[in-house]
């Protein structure tokens, strides 16, 4: 089966994942993460964004109405 990128997966490309790790540790709140991790926190608000989602329920209503393709 052919695997080809979607447009949000070559977005978060452009944010390399060791560059994030960096500045989370320098600017951490000491405070772990409770259920989703920062990087999962950030890809849900991108995708928010990309999506144009009103509000944070609006959000997260799209995200389980794909939780299987999750």
């Amino acid at each position: 089966m052919a695997h080809s990128n979607t447009i949000f997966h070559q977005m978060l490309k452009l944010i390399p994942r060791h560059y994030f790790s960096r500045l989370e540790r320098e600017h951490s709140s000491g405070r772990p993460a409770r259920t989703f991790s920062r990087w999962h926190q950030l890809v849900h608000l991108l995708f928010m964004q990309v999506t144009a989602r009103a509000s944070l329920r609006d959000g997260v209503a799209a995200l389980k109405a794909r939780f299987t393709n999750l």
